[in-house]
């Protein structure tokens, strides 16, 4: 089908989000594997929380959402099932996104939905840092940074580990004492890099002191990563 543009303006610190129904059929673009797709584009601030979800009847979805100028996408396959893929991630920088709404494998044809959800912009904080030997073990020998991050009484905040070369584990306690953990952010991976993201989702922002743990997976690992601070009102 032809290519559609889609303009979405955040006019609120509330997420807006609008539905689109597609065909794939063999009249379609082909990319590369010899899936049919269509294009959608749409524009985001920089900071702003995405969501874009692609559901198909009759096929096994694929989905990739390009951000504006490094062209590295965010895909997804499977999702909820075979029929679902989704993305999430806080926008790098402003511009217009390039979603191609695809199928798993070639010759695959059906209708679809794409939803695609905007907001609210986040302030957000990043922290660069390096797991290195040397650094405190874990109890299986993991090393691990220690970061400390004062809570507030409003809004919400959540956690964003980026990690370079290695699979990078996000470990959170809240002031309260609960402790909520993530290995890869689900359904989502950064195609092209050696970069993994793991994500602990928004939570009331607690008063008092969050302690937050970045680390790896597997024994020995090391590498760069960025560590973000996500709070939104």
């Amino acid at each position: 089908m032809k290519r559609l543009s889609l303009l979405l303006f955040l006019l609120a610190p509330i997420a807006s989000a609008q539905t689109f129904n597609g065909t794939l059929d063999n009249t379609d673009r082909i990319r590369e594997g010899g899936a049919y797709y269509d294009e959608f584009s749409f524009q985001a601030a920089e900071n702003e929380m995405v969501r874009v979800r692609m559901t198909g009847v009759d096929f096994d979805t694929y989905l990739l959402v390009i951000p504006p100028s490094d062209g590295v996408p965010y895909v997804n396959d499977d999702f909820e099932g075979v029929s679902v893929s989704q993305v999430e991630f806080l926008a790098r920088e402003s511009g217009m996104y390039t979603i191609q709404a695809s199928a798993y494998t070639s010759g695959l044809t059906g209708t679809y939905d794409v939803t695609i959800t905007l907001g609210p912009v986040a302030e957000v904080e990043t922290i660069e840092g390096r797991l290195v030997p040397g650094d405190e073990e874990a109890i299986k020998g993991e090393y691990y940074d220690e970061h400390i991050i004062q809570g507030g009484r409003d809004g919400q905040i959540s956690f964003e580990l980026l990690s370079y070369g290695f699979d990078g584990f996000l470990v959170v306690r809240s002031p309260s004492g609960h402790v909520f953990r993530n290995d890869d952010a689900t359904g989502l991976s950064y195609m092209g890099t050696g970069m993994r993201i793991s994500r602990i989702e928004p939570m009331a922002n607690e008063s008092g002191v969050w302690t937050v743990y970045a680390t790896s997976l597997s024994t020995g690992e090391v590498g760069a990563y960025d560590f973000r601070v996500i709070k939104t009102d």
